[in-house]
This record gives C-alpha cells, structure tokens and sequence, in this order.
C-alpha cells in the first residue's frame, strides 16, 4: 500500500483553502470600506465643530464667501474650489480651531468632501459625498450631511 494523498484529495484540500481565502479577501475589503465611512463621518463632525467654535467667537462661520462651494478635490469649474489651496475654510486653519483640512480617504470625483456656506455667513452645509457603505444598503451612494446649527437658521 501506498502512503500519502490522492490527487483528488488534494484538489479538494486546495478548493477548500481557496473558498477560505477568497472569503477572508472579501470580508478584508468591506471592513476597509467600513473604516473610511467612519473616517468619513469624524472628519465632517470635525470640522463643523471646528466651525461651531468659530462661530462662538466670530459671529459667523467664516471670514468671507468668496466661493459657491467648497470641495476637498477642487475642479477646474468656477463653482467650485480646492479647500486646500483656496477655501472659505482657510479661515478656520489660520485661527487655530482645527490643525488642516481633512480630505476623503480616496478623494476621487466619486468621493469628496463638500463645504457651502449659507445665509450670509450664518449658515453652512458639510458633507461627505458618496459613503461605501450604509445601514441596509451594501452598495453605498449615500450622502452624509451636516448643517449648522445656529440659531438663525
């Protein structure tokens, strides 16, 4: 008698083994989705709390609005800026409320940050364009939103 595996058992073994990997590789990718949904929603809470205190202190929520819209990936289009470089947000960096502007962990015409100020200073809209994921939804495409929350609005 012969000792060791038939051919056909070890190709069942290495089917096996390639279910359980494959497995792991998706469980591996929607938990990275997860992560920059989370990172996501700190970085808009971040800055609307950094722009609360702004507000506590100047009256406003920024110095000017010099922009219809601000995003974290910037456009060639006039509607819209680059915050890094050109933002109604600067303001809010060069007074110490918060260190620098967050950008989308994949910051991709799919996924962006977008700041609007409303109201003539007293208000703003904040939101995270395009989550991966949402409660009850796998595919993503949700928008997560803040608006300010002074008391003229």
């Amino acid at each position: 008698m012969k000792k060791g595996f038939t051919i056909v058992e070890l190709i069942v073994v290495m089917g096996i083994i390639g279910l359980l990997a494959a497995a792991a590789v998706v469980s591996y990718s929607s938990q990275q989705a997860s992560a920059r949904d989370t990172r996501r929603f700190e970085d808009v809470r971040k800055i609307s709390d950094s722009l609360e205190f702004y507000y506590e202190d100047n009256g406003k929520y920024a110095s000017a609005k010099t922009h219809a819209k601000d995003t974290s990936i910037g456009t060639s289009n006039t509607v819209a800026t680059d915050w890094a470089t050109n933002s109604d947000l600067r303001g809010i960096v060069s007074a110490g409320y918060i260190d620098s502007l967050p950008i989308d962990p994949i910051n991709s015409a799919d996924y962006y940050y977008q700041f609007v100020l409303e109201n003539n200073l007293q208000g703003y809209l904040i939101e995270a364009v395009r989550l991966e994921k949402k409660p009850g939804n796998a595919n993503g495409g949700a928008t997560f939103t803040l608006k300010s929350s002074s008391p003229t609005l």
